[in-house]
């Protein structure tokens, strides 16, 4: 479609020279993933929606387990993003 508009974009990384365990081999991957629709609604208006998603081994997350308890633990992070926009061109 013409005024539609879809971006992806992935990154991959593992960190050989200094992971938490100390050693020089490359033990896990870190995942960056984003995702964009953008939409032209008209000359003057665009939407835009994006999801990110992420994953680090060394990063620690807060779980629920239930009612009023907590652990942490690996996980993965999301982020959602919405937008409307006005855009004119000049020349």
């Amino acid at each position: 479609m013409k005024n539609v508009t879809y971006t992806s974009h992935l990154e991959l990384f593992s960190n050989v020279l200094n992971n938490r365990f100390g050693e020089t081999k490359p033990q896990n991957i870190d995942v960056l993933w984003v995702n964009s629709l953008r939409f032209t609604v008209n000359k003057f208006i665009a939407a835009t929606v994006e999801n990110t998603l992420r994953y680090d081994d060394e990063v620690v997350v807060v779980k629920n387990r239930g009612k009023n308890e907590q652990y942490n633990g690996k996980g993965l992070q999301t982020k959602s993003f919405f937008g409307i926009g006005f855009t004119y061109k000049f020349l």
